[in-house]
């Protein structure tokens, strides 16, 4: 009986200690409430339905960022999504990434070389007057126009033997 009772005991022990250390890993694992802030501004930004209102959620997101301070490492991922969802439902709002889009979308519905070399041109016309323009992509369409955008369409400019356009 003494050694049931004993090991009732060590094993609820166990259990509390178990349960301690469940507790401080959730507390280790719970994000910051600058994660909390910029989900809500990704739920916000992706409500959208008009440039100023992207507009706005993209001012919102700088002074967030401003104000953040230090950020917890475990927190990045989640951040890192976070602005990720944001950067693709702002996208949907800046009339030259709205532009480069549809010119990939066209490429890669070409059939033959003639096609993607016509496209080609657009694209290297959209570059150019980009350029002269000299307005800035916010970084995050700039890296859609390049990691997501920008290597689709060079494969379908590949596909058709067309020489990427600068």
């Amino acid at each position: 009986m003494h050694k049931i009772v004993g090991c009732v005991f060590v094993l609820a022990a166990v259990v509390a200690a178990a349960g301690c250390s469940k507790d401080e890993a959730k507390a280790a694992a719970a994000p910051g409430p600058l994660v909390g802030k910029l989900e809500a501004l990704a739920g916000k930004a992706c409500a959208c339905t008009d440039a100023a209102c992207a507009d706005g959620v993209g001012a919102e997101v700088v002074t967030l960022g401003q104000s953040a301070g230090a950020i917890a490492d475990a927190d990045l991922p989640a951040l890192q999504a976070a602005q990720a969802k944001i950067d693709r439902c702002l996208s949907a709002h800046e009339p030259a990434l709205v532009a480069y889009t549809k010119l990939t979308d066209e490429v890669c519905a070409c059939k033959d070389k003639k096609c993607a070399e016509k496209v080609a041109k657009k694209v290297s016309a959209w570059a150019a007057e980009l350029k002269q323009s000299r307005r800035k992509l916010r970084p995050g369409d700039a890296r859609l126009v390049m990691e997501e955008q920008g290597k689709r369409g060079a494969a379908c400019f590949e596909q058709h033997g067309v020489a990427i356009p600068q």
